[in-house]
C-alpha cells in the first residue's frame, strides 16, 4: 500500500498469472491460451490447403520464439514430416547460442536489426547486442534470412545505420531481403492500465520515407523492401 492504493511492484510480478486469483477488484486476467503440442498441431493443420497453394507456411514468432524453443521444437518435428515450410522469427539476441540447435528444421529466419551502434542498444534496449553471433551461426548453415529493421526518426534513420545495414547485408550472402519497418504507434487495448515510463517516438511521415529510400538507393543496399514495397534502385544517366 503507497498513499492508500494498492501498488503492484512489476518487477517482481510481471507477466505473473497468480495476480489473477489475488486482485480483489479482478483487474487482472490472462489473454490467450495454453496450447498443447498436439492442440497447435490440429489448429495448424486447417489451413493445409491455404499453406499449399500459397506457398506459405508457418512462422513461429513472440515475444521470444527461442525462448520457448523446446516447445517449438516439437511442434516443428510434426509440421516438417507433413511438408510444411517453417520460418523462425527472432530478436537476434541469442546469449544461450540456442539458434545453433534451430537450423535443422526452420527453413528460413527473420531476424531483427534495431540498431548498429553498441552504447545505443544500452541506451534504448538497455543490454549490449551482437547480431553477428546469431547471422555467422545461420551463414554457416546456409539458412536464409530475411532482415528487419525497424526505423526510427532521429533514433537510428542515420546515415550510419544504412551504411551497417548495407556493410552487414554484403558480408552474409544468405540475408536475401532487408524490410524496413516504419515505427507506428500501435493503439493499447482499453483493458490494460498499466503505466510505465515508455517513451513513445515520431511517426516518418512521406517526406522522411523518401529520405530513407535516397539512402538505401545512395548506399546501393539491394534487395530492400519498406511497406510491403520494393524499393528499386535508381540509375544515374
Amino acid at each position: 500500500m503507497i498513499d492508500q492504493k494498492a501498488v503492484v511492484d512489476f518487477t517482481i510480478h510481471d507477466r505473473n498469472l497468480e495476480l489473477i486469483d489475488i486482485c480483489p477488484k479482478q483487474a487482472f486476467d490472462c489473454f490467450g491460451r495454453k496450447y498443447s503440442v498436439q492442440e497447435l498441431i490440429t489448429e495448424v493443420m486447417k489451413d493445409a490447403d491455404y499453406y499449399e497453394n500459397s506457398n506459405g507456411g508457418v512462422t513461429f514468432s513472440g515475444g521470444e520464439a527461442l525462448n520457448q524453443w523446446p516447445f517449438i521444437l516439437e511442434c516443428a518435428k510434426i509440421l516438417k514430416l507433413k511438408g510444411i515450410h517453417l520460418t523462425l522469427d527472432v530478436s537476434g539476441n541469442d546469449p544461450e547460442r540456442m539458434i545453433a540447435h534451430t537450423t535443422d528444421l526452420i527453413d528460413l529466419y527473420l531476424v531483427d536489426y534495431k540498431l548498429s551502434q553498441e552504447e545505443l542498444y544500452t541506451k534504448y534496449i538497455g543490454y549490449r547486442f551482437d547480431p553477428e553471433i546469431m547471422l555467422t551461426t545461420l551463414a554457416k548453415a546456409q539458412k536464409p534470412v530475411i532482415l528487419r529493421c525497424v526505423l526510427i526518426p532521429g533514433i537510428n534513420d542515420t546515415a550510419e545505420h544504412f551504411s551497417a545495414i548495407k556493410s552487414i547485408s554484403d558480408r552474409f550472402s544468405n540475408i536475401i531481403q532487408i524490410d524496413l519497418l516504419p515505427y507506428h504507434k500501435m493503439k493499447k487495448r482499453q483493458q490494460f492500465h498499466l503505466i510505465n515510463d515508455r517513451e513513445f517516438y515520431s511517426v516518418p511521415d512521406n517526406q522522411i520515407k523518401a529520405e530513407w529510400i535516397e539512402k538505401v538507393c545512395r548506399y546501393e543496399i539491394q534487395n530492400v523492401t519498406m511497406d510491403s514495397q520494393p524499393i528499386s534502385m535508381k540509375k544515374e544517366r
